[in-house]
């Protein structure tokens, strides 16, 4: 039987473990922070696939679990990425149902995470699980990665696995929601916050005070200024670099003339562009202010940096990918680039693996809106294409010989 008959039906001999296996890691809330309950899940799914597991507290109660399957010759080291965290459900008012059902519905499962990402991640542990019945180990070694922290930095995620020595990999696939496509490079991130000093007066004598807002918002005139302009700033595969005003928080009390005001900005940067280049530019805009009004004060403080990523699209990996999508699914994958962050990054720039984005589910309309969902049939469609690519890196072409 040829390989991907052989992955075919293996895949569609455990489709309801899948499935319920989703159900049941989508029930169980993982906010960042909160992640140690489904990672016991999949400690314990991993465990029952055969895989080595390894569990890793990046810090007290915040867990990473890491499944290998270690071949019997030496070959490619692959690696699988995907984060066990979830931004909240938010309103509950939004959602048709419990955000945390895991409801089945038209050939979809809705529920927090299911989209983002826990679909990509259960899709992975099966395939590296069901690698192991193909019949024979592989050469080099697969590896999945289940990390914490995803959400904001990965700090205590795959850069922690990074530092202390866990990934050391020769390729790698990060599963993310891409609609079956093919991310190949994705905008970098930088969040600031803001911040202006007045000083408090009683709203009725105003001249006694100086308002901390108002001199907020002659630094977000100087921001939208810099938004227009960044929309110049194009990448072929990115689109524009971008600035969003994200966050505002002013004032005491209504009666009064407001002492502070914050405000933080998400800064998206695409190829080519620096954190410091980012930073002189808001510095430029601080200055600004200073300049426009005498008493103006203000001050900038870094959140969150991850520079953009790339790989390149003949990359071994990539063509791995194109090469399995196709005979999946018999379509022609799209490759293109990514607005949002992953740890794409992280595997790319500081680990220095050449890394692709790939996973069912589409996460500009189904992931952290309400009623988030990832449709089931390419969930299962996924797990062969990642058995597939897996199979072909770690030299099981001729596995049915």
């Amino acid at each position: 039987m040829a390989l991907l008959e052989r992955i075919d039906k293996l895949v569609e001999e455990h489709r309801e473990e899948i499935i319920g296996f989703l159900q049941k890691v989508v029930r169980t809330p993982s906010p960042t922070g909160s992640e140690e309950a489904v990672a016991r899940l999949i400690q314990r799914k991993m465990s029952e696939l055969g895989l080595e597991v390894t569990w890793v507290e990046a810090a007290p109660g915040r867990p990473n679990v890491i499944g290998h399957l270690q071949g019997d010759r030496p070959g490619t080291r692959f690696l699988f990425n995907g984060h066990m965290d979830t931004v909240p459900p938010g309103p509950e008012a939004d959602w048709e149902d419990d955000p945390y059902s895991g409801r089945i519905a038209d050939g979809r499962l809705y529920g927090r995470g299911a989209c983002d990402m826990k679909g990509g991640l259960v899709a992975m542990i099966f395939a590296v699980g069901l690698l192991r019945q193909l019949g024979r180990p592989p050469q080099g070694s697969v590896t999945v990665t289940a990390v914490c922290d995803e959400q904001i930095g990965s700090e205590l995620g795959t850069q922690y696995l990074i530092r202390h020595g866990y990934i050391n990999h020769d390729m790698a696939v990060v599963g993310e929601p891409t609609d079956m496509r093919i991310d190949v490079g994705h905008k970098g991130i930088l969040q600031v916050k803001f911040e202006t000093r007045g000083k408090a007066a009683h709203a009725s004598r105003p001249w006694r005070g100086v308002n901390a807002i108002e001199h907020m918002h002659v630094l977000m005139s100087h921001l939208r200024a810099l938004g227009d302009k960044l929309q110049e700033r194009r990448d072929p595969l990115l689109g524009p670099a971008t600035l969003n005003i994200s966050m505002i928080q002013g004032g005491t009390f209504q009666n009064m003339v407001p002492s502070h005001c914050s405000l933080v900005v998400d800064r998206r940067l695409v190829y080519g562009e620096t954190e410091e280049q980012a930073l002189a530019e808001f510095r430029e805009a601080l200055e600004a202010c200073r300049c426009t009004v005498p008493e103006w004060q203000g001050e900038m403080h870094v959140l969150r940096f991850a520079p953009a990523m790339r790989v390149e699209p003949d990359a071994p990996v990539v063509q791995l990918l194109k090469d399995a999508i196709r005979s999946v699914t018999g379509q022609e994958p799209p490759v293109r680039g990514k607005d949002a962050g992953t740890d794409a990054t992280w595997l790319s720039n500081q680990a220095g693996i050449p890394t692709a984005i790939f996973g069912a589910g589409d996460y500009r309309s189904a992931s952290l809106a309400a009623n988030e969902f990832i449709d089931l049939e390419d969930l299962v469609a996924s797990v062969k294409v990642y058995m597939l690519v897996a199979a072909k890196a770690t030299g099981y072409l001729d596995a049915s010989a």
